[in-house]
C-alpha cells in the first residue's frame, strides 16, 4: 500500500492518518505528531513533533520539535528546535535552537542560539 496524504482537522484524525501509515496534512490547529509520523503543515497550524518525525511547515506555521525530529520550514514558520532536533530553514523562518539541536538556514532565515553554554 502507498502512503498518501489525508487531510486532517483534528488530533483524532491526525492519529488515525498516521497509525495508516499515511501523510497527515493539517492547516489550522494545535497538534502533536509523534513516533515515526510525516505531517505537512499549511496555514496557521500549530504542531509539536517527538520522536522521529518529520514535518514540512509552509507559511505561519509554529513547529516545536523535540528529539530526533526532523523539520523542513518554508516561508513565514517559526520552529524552535530542543534536544536533538534537526531543523532546515528558507525564506524568512525564525529558527529557535536548545540542546543540541542543529540547523542550516538559507535565504533570510533567522537563528535565535539559546543553547547554554558551560565553562
Amino acid at each position: 500500500m502507498t502512503a498518501r496524504r489525508v487531510e486532517c482537522s483534528t488530533q483524532a484524525e491526525l492519529d488515525a492518518a498516521v497509525a495508516a501509515g499515511n501523510t497527515a496534512v493539517v492547516r489550522a490547529g494545535h497538534f502533536t505528531a509523534y513516533g515515526s509520523a510525516t505531517v505537512w503543515a499549511l496555514g496557521p497550524a500549530t504542531v509539536t513533533a517527538s520522536g522521529s518525525v518529520r514535518v514540512w511547515a509552509f507559511g505561519p506555521v509554529r513547529v516545536t520539535a523535540h528529539d530526533s525530529a526532523h523539520v523542513e520550514a518554508f516561508g513565514s514558520a517559526t520552529v524552535t528546535a530542543h534536544d536533538s532536533a534537526h531543523v532546515e530553514a528558507f525564506d524568512s523562518v525564525h529558527v529557535e535552537v536548545l540542546g543540541s539541536a542543529t540547523v542550516r538556514a538559507s535565504g533570510s532565515a533567522t537563528i535565535e542560539d539559546r543553547r547554554e553554554v558551560t565553562a
